[in-house]
This record gives C-alpha cells, structure tokens and sequence, in this order.
C-alpha cells in the first residue's frame, strides 16, 4: 500500500497530542505538560519530516546548513516574518514560550520533505543544542571530518559548555550512497 507519509507523520503526532493533553488533565501531576516533536523518515531518496515545536530539522548539504523547520515561538514567528534577525531570535526573553506543541491548546503541525543526496546529513536537535550553539558553529562541526557519532559527541559537548541547562539533545543520519545500487541510499545513524 502507498502511504502518505506526511499524513501519516502528523497522524502520529496528533496521536501523541491526544495522550498528553488527555494526561495532562486528568492526573495533577501531570497538569500542563507538554513538549516539541520533530521526526524524520527516509524512505529510499526521500526524506519526510513532521514537526510542532522548538526542536529543529536541519539538512547539511555539500559544507551548507539549512534549517528545514521554523519553531513555533513567538521568536519563531518574527523570524519568519523577517522582523528580527536569527541572532535576536536566538536572545529573544520568549524564545521557549510556545505557540503549538504536543499537550498545548494548539497542535499545529507542519510537515515536508526533501530529496536526500550521497553525503547529507539530517539533524534533529532540540533548544538545548541550538538555543547555545550558533549554526555556523554547528556548520563547521558537522563539515569536519569526525565520524559521525564524534559529531554529535561534539555538538553536545559544544552546547553544555555554552551553558546548556536544558534537555540537550541531537541526532544526526549519515546518508551514504550505496554501490552496489546508485538509486538506494543507506542510513547510518549516529
């Protein structure tokens, strides 16, 4: 069966939605939790992403970082909208005041994708590592040469001496042509 993978990814984090906001209400412990979610799903040459939240997808491609989603911050927003700067944003005093998360009154969202080449490298990072690391630092750790588990070793280590009190975590996919079949791609997860 043919599935729509971006449906298919919103649908699991709607399902994780529904479980926090029904959880937060009902147990007092557990009164307003909620949390970001980004994913990612290769599927051969294609990678589909679903995401709410501060955590961020990134694409490293050929020495470049692109952020592939916008948080959903106020801070966010005014980037998006070209009034501040990524620097301020970064700065903002409400830069970890979410507009839609996972258990919030808004859920929103968003998903995409994007064709995967030999080389790349797909990052999902939550505030922790990009609210203290700039991403021209974290460019030039992921274009050096370390295997790609000392990349993220690297990146972790980077944002706890930067201050990083937060949850700081990071996971990076390695995408790596396979010879044997130029049209297949393999992962490898670091």
């Amino acid at each position: 069966d043919v599935v729509d993978m971006d449906a298919h990814l919103g649908m699991l984090i709607g399902r994780a939605h529904e479980k926090v906001s029904r959880e937060s209400a009902e147990e007092e412990a557990k009164k307003g939790m909620c949390a970001t979610y980004s994913m990612v799903a290769i599927i051969g040459n294609q990678a589909h992403w679903a995401h709410v939240g501060d955590s961020r997808v990134y694409l490293h491609r050929d020495g470049m970082l692109m952020r592939v989603t916008d948080d959903h911050t106020l801070p966010g927003a005014l980037l998006s909208s070209g009034v501040i700067t990524n620097d301020e944003a970064r700065e903002h005093h409400l830069r970890n005041h979410l507009l839609d998360c996972v258990g919030c009154k808004r859920c929103g969202v968003e998903t995409g994708g994007f064709d995967v080449v030999d080389e790349d490298i797909i990052m999902v990072c939550s505030d922790g590592l990009h609210d203290y690391v700039p991403e021209e630092d974290i460019q030039k750790i992921l274009s050096g040469d370390a295997e790609i588990a000392g990349k993220a070793d690297a990146l972790i280590d980077l944002a706890l001496a930067a201050g990083g009190h937060d949850n700081v975590s990071v996971s990076l996919c390695h995408a790596v042509a396979d010879p044997e079949d130029s049209a297949n791609i393999i992962w490898l997860p670091g």
